[in-house]
């Protein structure tokens, strides 16, 4: 039976697939091999138990919750950045800041046709495949108490700390943005200077990556960026980013229906996002 050939856009999305279930089941073969060797390896009953090797990072183990650090169990970045987030604080009127801006006629949809968001494609799974290598990463960076400047680096990452004097209610998108840059962008810039010299920054600052707010004139841009190398105007943007309230994706009436479909049994409401194919204007 012929089947119709599906559109460069859904063909690239297949392929991007394809190419990372074959990675991940490339990791699993390796696991599985490492697994079979353990096995051959095991101790005779009554021996003592042998510890898991230091290559095999533990990514299903419980995190630590949300309070003041527990140094014992912290020994590396990895268990460093375990942790729980903060929980969203609330709105200060559960009837306020549900709306989002609307495509405009004059800009938007006026923008010349290579210019404009045509697709939105949510990967839920896109960064399963290096989970393993970065936690691998991580936890080849030791975290040392007895030394001043890893505890002012602890200081820059760990979520409890971070959440600290942020807003204790929500009442606009300007503290959703303090939120958002204190507790996940800017601890996520030091853990990436952290990976780039291969130990924690003591003397030093690197200059990238950083964020930043966005520098375009136009009417539209986006909340902020991240700079990997260069000066503007032949500066390397990794990536952008946009700051909204969690009432943006509630529950309920949400402004976004378009292009989120809730994931099923997802334990946390404000998570419930899964992002249709959208071509906009159509």
């Amino acid at each position: 039976m012929l089947h119709p050939v599906p559109p460069p856009e859904e063909r690239t999305c297949i392929a991007a697939e394809r190419r990372a279930k074959k990675r991940a089941n490339d990791n699993s073969l390796r696991v599985d091999a490492l697994d079979h060797q353990d096995h051959q390896d095991q101790p005779a009953e009554g021996s003592p138990v042998q510890s898991v090797p230091d290559s095999a990072p533990d990514l299903n183990r419980p995190l630590h919750p949300f309070e003041k650090p527990d140094e014992s169990p912290i020994h590396n970045l990895l268990d460093l950045v375990w942790a729980a987030l903060p929980p969203v604080p609330d709105i200060y009127d559960q009837s306020k800041l549900s709306g989002t801006r609307k495509p405009t006629k004059s800009f938007d949809l006026a923008l010349p046709g290579d210019k404009q968001l045509k697709y939105i494609v949510f990967c839920k799974d896109m960064l399963s495949p290096v989970e393993g290598d970065v936690a691998a990463l991580l936890k080849d960076i030791a975290i040392d108490w007895d030394n001043d400047a890893h505890r002012t680096f602890v200081a820059r990452v760990f979520p409890w700390m971070r959440a600290m004097d942020n807003a204790k209610q929500i009442n606009s998108e300007v503290d959703t943005e303090d939120w958002i840059n204190s507790v996940l962008v800017r601890p996520a810039i030091a853990v990436l200077h952290a990976i780039i010299l291969g130990h924690i920054p003591e003397d030093v600052d690197p200059r990238y990556p950083f964020s930043c707010s966005s520098h375009n004139k136009r009417s539209t841009r986006p909340d902020f960026l991240i700079i990997l190398r260069g000066r503007h105007p032949r500066e390397s943007i990794a990536g952008c980013g946009e700051y909204k309230t969690h009432k943006i994706i509630a529950e309920g009436d949400n402004p976004l229906w378009l292009v989120q479909r809730p994931i099923p049994n997802h334990p946390h409401w404000g998570l419930q996002i899964q992002l249709a194919i959208l071509v906009v204007g159509s």
